[in-house]
């Protein structure tokens, strides 16, 4: 792994913006590590509040189960293996969820199943907050969510809510495309 460059592959052109991105399902009784980014609490009503999985981007040279489990670990201090890939999802959304103002976003998602450690190395309850390279440096909290609870949030992605109660054994693709809803 020395012949990667610690720069997400990602870039910007003419409006636009695309991302790669390895994100984990970890799932440990009955429940699914999920992320919350403080930002959205300044939401009016907290209507933009959301739950997304733990993740991030790919590193150029650098595969995507590489990926995965340095996120996990950087994100979570916890240390988790790939199993295998369950899902990839092309998210297709204006940023801020405005156009023209906001940049037109495309993001390739790999969505890997964890292999489980039999254990919640942290409480139900007991948020583990960690502080990113956020704009504004606010903390990202982890969640234990209870899987028949994940429909009660707004969660992303949005095909969590159904398809984690029986992940299939093939892979599946999803596209997610916000900007038709505008």
């Amino acid at each position: 792994m020395e012949n990667i460059i610690e720069k997400d592959c990602c870039f910007e052109q003419d409006g636009f913006w695309f991302r790669y991105r390895a994100a984990a399902i970890i799932i440990e009784d009955g429940c699914i590590l999920m992320a919350h980014n403080d930002a959205d609490n300044n939401a009016d009503n907290n209507a933009d509040s959301y739950y997304y999985s733990t993740g991030g981007g790919v590193h150029l040279g650098e595969t995507s189960i590489e990926a995965v489990t340095r996120e996990v670990k950087e994100e979570s201090g916890l240390s988790y293996e790939a199993e295998r890939l369950a899902f990839i999802n092309e998210s297709l959304f204006f940023e801020n969820g405005k156009q023209p103002e906001g940049k037109q976003c495309h993001v390739i998602e790999f969505y890997y199943l964890m292999k489980p450690q039999g254990r919640k190395l942290f409480k139900d309850g007991e948020e583990r907050k960690i502080l990113l390279e956020t704009k504004d440096n606010l903390p990202e909290r982890l969640y234990w969510i209870p899987l028949e609870k994940l429909g009660e949030c707004r969660a992303f992605p949005e095909f969590f809510c159904e398809k984690l109660s029986g992940i299939p054994k093939v892979i599946e693709h999803f596209i997610s495309d916000e900007r038709k809803l505008q």
